[in-house]
C-alpha cells in the first residue's frame, strides 16, 4: 500500500466508511502513476535549519564596542568614554554612528599607557614646559 492508500484509509475510516474504505484505497493505488514524484517531506519531519554559531567572546573579536571594551578590560563603559576623549586618547574607529575600538590598538596602547606611568613629577614637568 502507497502512502497515498495510506492517508486515504485514515481519511475514510474516520469518516465511517470501513469497509468502503479498502476498496477506495485499492482504486487510488490501481489509477494512480508509476512514476509519480515522491511527497515532499512534512513540516515536522524537515530538517531544522542550522543553529546560529555563539558569539564570539571579547577576546577574540577584531573591533570592540564601548561595553564589549568595558568587560575585555574589567572597568566601567563611564571610564571607557573617558579614556576615548582624553588628552591621550583610547584608539577607535567610527563606523556610521557606532564607535569601535581596534583590539590590537587597545593592546598597545594600554601596554604603552603601562609602560610609562604619568606621574606628579611628569605632569608639573609638562605644565612647565608649556609656559
Amino acid at each position: 500500500m502507497t502512502w497515498r492508500g495510506r492517508i486515504a484509509r485514515e481519511i475514510l475510516t474516520g469518516a465511517g466508511y470501513g469497509a468502503l474504505a479498502d476498496q477506495i484505497v485499492e482504486a487510488v493505488d490501481a489509477t494512480w502513476p508509476a512514476g509519480a514524484p515522491a511527497p515532499e517531506p512534512a513540516h515536522h519531519d524537515a530538517a531544522a535549519p542550522p543553529a546560529t554559531p555563539a558569539k564570539t567572546p571579547p577576546e577574540e573579536r577584531e573591533y570592540l564596542s564601548i561595553a564589549t571594551a568595558a568587560q575585555y578590560l574589567d572597568c566601567s563603559e563611564g571610564l571607557i568614554r573617558k579614556l576615548l576623549a582624553a588628552s591621550d586618547p583610547m584608539p577607535s574607529v567610527t563606523l556610521g554612528r557606532a564607535r569601535r575600538i581596534p583590539r590590537a590598538a587597545l593592546d598597545a596602547w594600554v601596554v604603552r599607557r603601562l609602560a610609562a606611568p604619568a606621574g606628579v613629577d611628569d605632569v608639573l614637568a609638562k605644565l612647565r614646559s608649556r609656559r
